[in-house]
Order: structure tokens, then C-alpha cells, then sequence
């Protein structure tokens, strides 16, 4: 009857008339004594209630991995096939079960784990993958099959199945604890009737299970593919509709890493929009024993979020190229050279601080920073202070003063293997960098010992910076064993 009259009126409302008997209509709640006035209050259309801001209880952001995971929310993790997303996934587990720290997080308050992963073996990849990780295995509840009944009651095994089985994934949350619920990869578990190339219906899909990770304060993270396309604009690049990523709070991508041989990677917080966007983090694949698969963190990236994520584009190419002009520059000269000397002779045009940012990261690995503003190449041997190895002693450093005219004199320098004695030439080279980026009140007056005037003199070798100063003096102590014979400077 109701469906009917839903085809010929305008709006049709369905009211429980109370104390009907069982197939009784309104004639019969009329007898029943029912009134004319009872009827119509029942009917009486009911007054919608709406929100106010003020209304509205703040509360802060509960990161579970602080500026990445947050409790309440969805984020989304995009990358390629080979990268190890599901590698970092057992990192993240194990670091949430057992309360061990991430990156940027001292510590995880524990709790339990919900993975929902149809696409890999339990017993051999999933399980020895968490083991691997350091997981605690009875914090992980496994959600990839459901029991059901069948027409005749019998009980069946069925594959877990979003939306219509977003109750289900509530009861998992109760039951293990959960603080985070994994779905690998997002559209093996969504219904198949689902397009999941448009945007509304994979927006309906993911908005009851979203609720339910926000009714119970639990971190909602999905993962899918990176397209094929060369989009600049990597929030275009997750796989399938653009719903996934712009429903995800957070969007962190995974990528392979410039500066590894090894096949590591960098997770790249390119979406937030909880917080400012968190470091890019390197990381790199070790195995157990019985070759399972982990990954250790190793670092923030040097990189861009642009230049990571558009490693293949030919605007990136294009950077890599100039980069290695770069280093071919600086080996064609003994002598290290200034930023401006290095514009000179590249091919392509640069601004002083592009190309001071192109030295920077390769400042370790290529190139080496010998004075402010001055660069060679790593393993020049007028500058490379890593053959400075067995010096024993130093008896005397002659006429140390402020006047730089006054300090040729370093003498009696004594090795146990002489052909390190080149070591003398490359401290008589260096002074004078020395001098021009330390002004006369760094220099020291009166007396002093050696090891301290050469602590001064190999500080430039690396870095101006002050933060280099205490790691310079502890590498110098442990190459030069000048302590046990501390001979005094004096002027």
C-alpha cells in the first residue's frame, strides 16, 4: 500500500498507530478507542533539528603517527607495485602493537590492529611479513572472510564486503581493541556491483566506513595504486577514482629513492589536511634469517615532494642531468670552487640558491664542502682529510698569530707510515680558507695546544655551520692520536 500510494502523492508518511492489533489498520485503533486527536498529533509532521557551531565540542587531532595517522580519520596510501607498501604496513602494526616509536613518534600508545588483506596469503606472506616487522600477533585481528548462512541455514565462508558489512568491521573494532584498521588494497574490498571509476558511488561506499572508524576513534588506512599517468599534480595519480584520495584526510605516497643502489624507498606526505605535511622519510629493505622481508627507517629525504614524486618526468630527467654536469665540473678542477665559478661552466643557466640546493644534496655522497661557498669533488686529495689516520704526534706549530702572514710554519708533523705525510701540504693549503671565514676573534691568542689549532684549521674542511662543530672535534680526536702528547702553541 505505501509503495503504491508513493507513485500518486506528493508525500506520503508512515506512522505507528500504538497498541494496533497484529493486522489492524486505523479503523481498528479507532475502536480500540483511539482518538481523532491522538491521530492527528501522531501525524503531525516532526521539526527538524540542525547544528550549531557553537554547539560543537572541539577537540584536537589524536595522532596515531604523528602528521601521518590520525585516529578518527582516513588516511591513504598510493604507490606503485614492488615499493614495499605492504612492508611499511607491517612496520606500522608493529609499532602499534607494541607500543615501540616511528619517526617523529617517541612512542605509540598501544592497541590492537585490524588488517584486511584478500589479495595475500595469511600463512605465508602476511603472517611471517608482521614476524618480521617485531608485531605482536595477538594484537592483529585478520578480517578477509565473514561467517553467513545460506538459504537453508547452513553456514558459509563469505569475503567481507563494504559498505554492507561495515557493522561487521564496528564488532571487529570492539573486539580486538582496535586503534587502526588496514584495508590492502582498498578496492579488493569493496562490492563488486561498485564502479569504482566514479566518484559518487565510491564516495557512498567509503562514507559508512569511514562513520564507523569515527565512532570508534580508530585510524582508517587504505592503499592503492599510482596510475601510469605523468600528471603533475601527483593527487591525480592514486589508481581508480579521484574519490579515494580526496575522501583521505591524509595522502602519503611511496616512491623509489634517488640516492639509494639498493632499491629503497621515501614515503612522501604530499596531502594533509589535519596538520602541516610531515618530513619524507627513506627507507630501506633488510631480511631475517629465512629471507622475510622489513624495512628501517634511514632518514628524512633531501628531496622535494615535486622531485620525488615526478622522478620520471622530463623536467626531473632534466635536474638529474644537470646534476651530474655538476660533479664532472668540479673533477675537472684540483682547486675547489665558488658558486660562481661552478655557474659559469655548467650548460644550462641556474640561480645561485638553485644550484647551492643541487650542491647540498650532493654534499656527502659527491660532493664535499670544504669552506663557506667553496665546493670540490669527494675524494680529491688536496682535501680529503680521510688520510689523516696515523699522525702520533705534533711537536710544534711556529708563530701563530692574528696575522695571517705569520702562520706558515706548521713543523715536525711526525706519521707511522710516512707516505702520509702529504697530510702537511693539505693543512698548509687549508689555513688560509681558514682565515677568510673566521673572523680575528675566533683565533686563538697566547697559548694553545695542537690538537686544538688543528681542530680549528680541519673544522673548515667540512662545514661553517656550528652544528658540525662538536661531530667535526669528535671524528678529528678519534683519526689524529695527538692526545697523549699535547705540545703547547705559543706565539
Amino acid at each position: 500500500m505505501t509503495q503504491a500510494l508513493h507513485d500518486i502523492a506528493k508525500d506520503v508518511r508512515t506512522v505507528e498507530l500504538p497498541g494496533l492489533p497484529d493486522k489492524g489498520d486505523v479503523s481498528d485503533w479507532f475502536e480500540g478507542k483511539g482518538t481523532q486527536e491522538e491521530l492527528e498529533t501522531l501525524c503531525a509532521p516532526r521539526k527538524r533539528t540542525f547544528t550549531y557551531a557553537s554547539e560543537v565540542k572541539e577537540e584536537p587531532v589524536d595522532w596515531l603517527w604523528k602528521r601521518r595517522i590520525a585516529r578518527g580519520c582516513f588516511t591513504l596510501l598510493v604507490g606503485d607495485p614492488g615499493l614495499g607498501k605492504s612492508t611499511i604496513i607491517a612496520n606500522i602494526i608493529a609499532a602499534n602493537t607494541t607500543g615501540r616509536g616511528l619517526p617523529d613518534n617517541n612512542e605509540m600508545k598501544q592497541g590492537g590492529v585490524i588488517l584486511m588483506s584478500p589479495e595475500d596469503s595469511m600463512s605465508m606472506t602476511v603472517v611471517p611479513r608482521l614476524r618480521a616487522a617485531g608485531a605482536n600477533l595477538k594484537k592483529v585481528l585478520l578480517l578477509n572472510e565473514v561467517e553467513d548462512f545460506d538459504s537453508d541455514g547452513q553456514p558459509y565462508m563469505r569475503p567481507v564486503s563494504f559498505p554492507e558489512d561495515a557493522h561487521i568491521l564496528a564488532e571487529a573494532i570492539k573486539d580486538v581493541g582496535a586503534t587502526l584498521a588496514i584495508i590492502d588494497p582498498v578496492l579488493s574490498m569493496l562490492n563488486g556491483k561498485i564502479d569504482a571509476h566514479k566518484d559518487h558511488a565510491v564516495r557512498q561506499a567509503l562514507t559508512q566506513v569511514t562513520r564507523v572508524a569515527d565512532q570508534h576513534k580508530c585510524a582508517l588506512l587504505g592503499v592503492v595504486h599510482l596510475n601510469k599517468g605523468q600528471n603533475a599534480n601527483a593527487l591525480y595519480r592514486s589508481s581508480s577514482s579521484i574519490a579515494f584520495i580526496a575522501m583521505a584526510r591524509v595522502g602519503l605516497f611511496v616512491v623509489p629513492d634517488p640516492d639509494s643502489d639498493e632499491g629503497g624507498g621515501v614515503l612522501v606526505n604530499h596531502k594533509n589536511n589535519l596538520a602541516p605535511t610531515a618530513l619524507s622519510l627513506r627507507y630501506s629493505f633488510k631480511q631475517t634469517d629465512d629471507e622475510i622481508g622489513y624495512i628501517t627507517w634511514e632518514g628524512e629525504s633531501p628531496y622535494s615532494d615535486s622531485e620525488l614524486l615526478n622522478q620520471n618526468t622530463p623536467t626531473n630527467n632534466k635536474r638529474s642531468e644537470q646534476a651530474d654536469d655538476l660533479v664532472a665540473i668540479l673533477k675537472q678542477h684540483s682547486e675547489a670552487m665558488t658558486l660562481e665559478e661552478i655557474r659559469a661552466q655548467l650548460r644550462t643557466e641556474q640561480t645561485p640558491d638553485a644550484l647551492k640546493m643541487m650542491l647540498s644534496r650532493k654534499v656527502g655522497s659527491e660532493v664535499m664542502r670544504v669552506a663557506r661557498g667553496r665546493y670540490t669533488y669527494v675524494g680529491n686529495p688536496l682535501y680529503d682529510v680521510t688520510v689523516v689516520t696515523n699522525v702520533t704526534s705534533v711537536t710544534s706549530v711556529n708563530s701563530v698569530t692574528n696575522d695571517e702572514s705569520n702562520i706558515s710554519n706548521i713543523t715536525n708533523i711526525t706519521f707511522e707510515d710516512e707516505r702520509l705525510a702529504e697530510v702537511e701540504p693539505i693543512l698548509r693549503q687549508q689555513k688560509s680558507l681558514f682565515w677568510a671565514n673566521h673572523g680575528d676573534n675566533d683565533m686563538p691568542t697566547g697559548t694553545i695546544n695542537a690538537d686544538e689549532y688543528l681542530r680549528r684549521l680541519l673544522i673548515c674542511l667540512d662545514s661553517d655551520d656550528g652544528s658540525q662543530i662538536k661531530a667535526a672535534k669528535d671524528d678529528i680526536e678519534r683519526r689524529l692520536n695527538i692526545g697523549r702528547s699535547r705540545q703547547e702553541v705559543r706565539e
